[in-house]
Parts: structure tokens; C-alpha cells; sequence
């Protein structure tokens, strides 16, 4: 897929369409003889907004391969004008949430956050893709004449 240099840490794939597929990555290292990471996958987040039920229906893949393995996954979520993602709830190991009586804002963003059991001091951390959700909400209009 792509080459670094060794000095690099980050690699950041542009071709990747996280919404629509499921991608797997593992690193080959090449010095004096080859050497190969775990494979690894990226998280994929589905969702639906459900106008009918007042909910948002949300499910992941688990990320693999950590040594340690997975510690928790967190629900982030963006609505509206903001500007920030903001934590909405901590799934511990569940890859699916139902949110009930969703009667917020109009456009939901969301990406889910995986992070690793490592008991050192940095965790790692996989996020998802992210996901837009809309709601069209019927609004109510008063007049003071009836």
C-alpha cells in the first residue's frame, strides 16, 4: 500500500474508503532480513437513524490483534453546529449500541474509539471512520389566535 522511512512513525492512508470497507494493515520491515508486524484492522462503524423509534442504531467490527487486547470502546459523537467530537458513553467490549429517545439535534456525526488493555502509561489507540446521521424532526408552529 504505501513506504515510509524508517525514521517515521505515522502512516496515514489516503486511499482508503473506511466507510465502505474493512481494511487490514500490517507493517514488513526490510534492514538485514525481513521482519513482519500482526495484522491489524481498522474499525468500521455502521449506524442508522431510526425517525420512526426516536433512536440511532450503531455497530462496529472489534479491532484485533493487540497483545493486550482491547480494554474498552467509547462512543464520540458531534451534532449539529459543534465543532468538537464529545464522549457520549464507554461500550466496555460491546461492538453495537442502540441510543433510545434520541431527541437532540438534527445532523449526528459519530466514530467510535477502541482503546488497548496496555498497562503502560500510553494506550494505544484505533479510531474509526466516521458517520453521519440525520434526522428530519416535524416542527410544531403555535398561534396565538386559536
Amino acid at each position: 500500500v504505501g513506504t515510509v522511512l524508517k525514521s517515521d512513525s505515522v502512516y496515514i492512508d489516503l486511499t482508503a474508503n473506511t466507510s465502505l470497507n474493512r481494511n487490514y494493515y500490517r507493517i514488513i520491515g526490510k534492514v538485514n532480513y525481513q521482519c513482519a508486524s500482526d495484522v491489524h484492522n481498522a474499525i468500521q462503524l455502521k449506524g442508522q437513524a431510526r425517525e420512526e423509534i426516536i433512536s440511532v442504531e450503531l455497530s462496529w467490527n472489534p479491532y484485533i490483534n493487540w497483545k493486550s487486547g482491547v480494554k474498552e470502546y467509547q462512543v464520540w459523537r458531534k451534532m449539529d453546529d459543534e465543532t468538537e467530537f464529545k464522549l457520549l458513553q464507554v461500550t466496555g467490549l460491546d461492538t453495537s449500541l442502540i441510543l433510545t429517545n434520541v431527541t437532540e439535534g438534527f445532523k449526528h456525526q459519530y466514530r467510535i474509539l477502541a482503546i488497548s488493555n496496555n498497562p503502560a502509561k500510553d494506550s494505544l489507540i484505533s479510531w474509526s471512520n466516521i458517520i453521519n446521521l440525520e434526522f428530519i424532526r416535524a416542527i410544531e408552529v403555535y398561534n396565538g389566535f386559536t
